[in-house]
């Protein structure tokens, strides 16, 4: 048997030591088929993956048993790994401006032609939200070997009574938040927004917005001279402003009042490039 196997198999083990007999060999059984593969080629069969495996019918019923009715939870488990990979010493976390990442995202398992199904997920390839069973992850970012890899923190299901995509993300920022360390920062992709992490108290967050996302901020100084109409502000140069920002407002070339500013005209307009100026490329002789 590969060496490879050998060591996945001592890392399954020391990971469901703890649980119950009876439980911890079911578990066990559980893992292995997630980690060969197997419920894949079986579309997410449990009794076919397992028994593909190469399980007794009997270990098959044991295994089935053990994930509906045992004693053991997810956060069990991953307070179990957590420990068996810092006992390893070769997962090192990332460290950015004196903090350590924690992403958070909502990943999908797709049910299509499960019935009845209350969740869905968005689907960029179909453009629409597709029925699906989502869980959100929480993980420290690090890696080993050079390879990067995430440790996982937490696994957060959706709420059963309130199914929705916008409770579930509300439901994960709350225990990203409950979880965050001093010297940790959360990581968000562009579902989450802005507002949700700043009612739920992120203390430290990074989070991608749109292109076109707008924000409530301070006007500057300039930008109230301008709006007020005294452009430029008396002091432009002094504060470091470009070089043209000290012409006067007869001198900009984007004024009325300057020597291409006839916008009722239609010369000098900003929104055709500047193309209708004289001697710009691609203008006729004696064209208007």
């Amino acid at each position: 048997m590969p060496e490879a196997v050998y060591r996945m198999m001592t890392l399954l083990c020391a990971l469901v030591a703890p649980l119950p007999v009876g439980t911890n060999l079911g578990v066990l059984h559980l893992l292995w088929m997630l980690v060969s593969g197997q419920l894949l080629s079986t579309r997410g069969a449990v009794i076919p993956g397992l028994s593909a495996c190469g399980l007794a019918p009997r270990a098959v019923r044991r295994a089935w048993a053990a994930l509906g009715h045992g004693d053991w939870r997810s956060a069990r488990l991953l307070a179990r790994w957590q420990e068996v990979v810092a006992a390893e010493g070769r997962w090192q976390a990332h460290m950015h401006g004196g903090y350590h990442p924690v992403a958070v995202d909502v990943t999908a398992f797709w049910r299509p032609r499960l019935q009845d199904c209350l969740t869905s997920h968005y689907q960029a390839e179909a453009g629409r939200a597709l029925p699906a069973i989502p869980v959100g992850l929480i993980g420290r970012v690090g890696s080993v070997g050079g390879q990067r890899l995430a440790q996982p923190l937490a696994y957060v299901r959706a709420d059963a009574a309130d199914p929705r995509s916008r409770t579930h993300e509300r439901l994960l920022v709350r225990a990203a938040v409950q979880r965050c360390a001093q010297n940790e920062v959360l990581v968000f992709d562009a579902g989450f927004g802005l507002a949700l992490l700043q009612e739920e108290g992120a203390p430290r967050f990074v989070v991608r917005c749109a292109k076109n996302a707008t924000f409530r901020r301070r006007a500057a100084p300039a930008y109230q001279a301008r709006v007020s109409g005294a452009w430029p502000p008396p002091d432009a140069r002094a504060d470091g402003a470009p070089a043209a920002a000290h012409l006067s407002r007869a001198h900009h070339p984007r004024h009325p009042a300057g020597p291409y500013g006839d916008l009722g005209g239609g010369r000098g307009c900003a929104a055709r490039g500047g193309l209708d100026r004289p001697g710009a490329p691609g203008r006729r002789a004696g064209q208007r």
